[in-house]
């Protein structure tokens, strides 16, 4: 299973990026587990945690995967990451919470947002909504 960068992930380019994996095995135990960048072999980890230095990749469009193989050879494949290098990338929103179209019930709720700022710059984030319609009644 990867565990870093998850899909859909947007990196800003010049910087360097650690894919990271976890694997098991219950009847066993893992002996390597492989990375691949857009289907090719670029690396191969035999000791937990189970992680490859990217370097600074070019802007593009990438597919990571890793592959996990246990001492009877067997393997196991993790869902494929989608990840975008972007060439001056100023900031990257990674969480809001609650989520798009999240349907809050408290008139107590705490917005968050999660910033990664690759040049140090001044960061303002605005928060948009709305009021609910009167309930019924």
């Amino acid at each position: 299973m990867l565990i870093s960068p998850q899909g859909d992930k947007q990196i800003a380019s010049g910087s360097s990026t650690t894919i990271m994996a976890s694997a098991t095995d219950s009847s066993g135990f893992v002996t390597a587990v492989q990375f691949f960048i857009d289907d090719v072999l670029v690396g191969e980890d035999t000791e937990a945690p189970y992680e490859f230095a990217w370097g600074q990749p070019a802007p593009g469009n990438y597919l990571l995967k890793a592959v996990a193989t246990d001492n009877l050879t067997a393997t196991g494949e993790s869902s494929l990451a989608s990840v975008t290098i972007i060439e001056n990338l100023a900031a990257v929103v990674e969480g809001v919470s609650p989520m798009d179209g999240a349907v809050v019930s408290s008139t107590d709720t705490t917005l968050e947002v999660s910033l990664s700022d690759f040049e140090n710059d001044e960061l303002t984030v605005t928060f948009y909504g709305r009021e609910a319609p009167p309930e019924p009644g």
